[in-house]
Formats: C-alpha cells, structure tokens, sequence
C-alpha cells in the first residue's frame, strides 16, 4: 500500500510552484518597464506599445524607466546590443539564429523580458507579446472613427512563466499590390502593417 502511494505523492510534489506568475498587472500596481541604457528608438517604441495597451486592459499605466532598476517585479525591453548580462547560452541562441529578426520573450515570477537579436526584432516580439499573452489584436488601419483594435477589459495581468524563442518562418513580409509603389506601405497603414509582423519602409 506505501508503494502505491509514493506516486502520487511524487506527483503532487512536482506541481508545487506551477501556478506561479509574473504580475505585470495585480492589486492595482502595474510591474515598471524598465529600458537598457542606450536603447533603440524601436526599444523606446515597444515600451510605449506595451504600457499604452496595459492601460487600455486594466486603467493601469506602468511607467517606463531609462535608468537601472532592480526592484521586482519589472519587464525588460532590449536587444542582444543593448541588454548586459545575459546568459551565454542565450547569446549563442542568437548567433545561431538566421534572422536577425529573432527575438525571445523569458517570464520569471520576477522579470519579464523581451529581447531581440537586433534592433526591431525586440518590437516584433512585443507585438507577439501583446497578440498571444493579452489577447490584442488589430483589424485595420487607425482612424479617427474606429482605431481598429481589440483588447479585453481585466483588472488583474498575471503571465504564464516560461521561455518563448521565435523566428518569422519568413524573411521577407511585403504589402503587394496595395496601390503604392515599389511595394511601400501605404503611408497611413505603417503602424498598423508592423504591428501585424510585416516588413515596412515608411
């Protein structure tokens, strides 16, 4: 009888800390986005993205900090330039990597961080970010009528712990046919065509 139930002891002890996450969101306080010194101008944009549709979620601004930060919880934004001290294995992820679009989104119950192998990539990976952690998304072009995006109303952002490595499976993401020229997006669609993961030249 003891030995029928080692292993379901065993197994309730394995999921201990499972719940656990990162409280982007929670009792009212929302995590600061903290950026590397030297940051990107898209570093600087991904920040912006993620704060302004947070508070759109929850009436919850987080601030946005350009100075080092230890206090927890906080996200990083970065890329594999700008950002110190990252693991070597990750470093070497990246090296590895044929696109210099490949970012990674590492959720601790202390930090989250979303990093990019170069500059852009790290906005890519907010966008995703946003898309498959919060539920937004963009239909169409803004306008002053209908901004064209959606995004749930909740008082509490908790994330999933966890690692998330992606790459487009494509290198090339270009608007065709779309009534401008060499391929270019149309000049009031450029926010809206990034923000989908497509290539742009404003």
């Amino acid at each position: 009888r003891l030995l029928l139930l080692m292993p379901v002891v065993g197994l309730f002890a394995g999921c201990e800390g499972r719940d656990e996450r990162f409280p982007l969101v929670k009792d009212g306080r929302a995590a600061p986005i903290v950026l590397p010194s030297g940051a990107e101008a898209s570093t600087e944009l991904a920040a912006k993205e993620l704060a302004d549709y947070v508070e759109k979620i929850t009436g919850r601004r987080p601030a946005v900090l350009t100075n080092d930060c230890a206090r927890v919880p906080r996200v990083e934004i970065g890329t594999l330039n700008t950002m110190r001290g990252l693991p070597d294995a990750l470093v070497r992820r990246f090296d590895a990597s044929p696109s210099w679009e490949s970012h990674v989104v590492i959720c601790t119950k202390d930090v989250l961080r979303i990093i990019g192998r170069d500059e852009v990539a790290e906005l890519y990976g907010t966008y995703r970010f946003l898309e498959e952690k919060l539920d937004v998304r963009w239909f169409k072009q803004w306008t002053k009528e209908d901004p064209g995006d959606y995004f749930p109303r909740r008082t509490t952002l908790e994330i999933p712990l966890g690692e998330t490595f992606k790459a487009p499976d494509l290198s090339s993401r270009w608007l065709a046919e779309t009534g401008s020229s060499h391929q270019g997006c149309p000049s009031r669609g450029v926010e809206w065509t990034v923000r989908l993961g497509l290539q742009c030249v404003d």
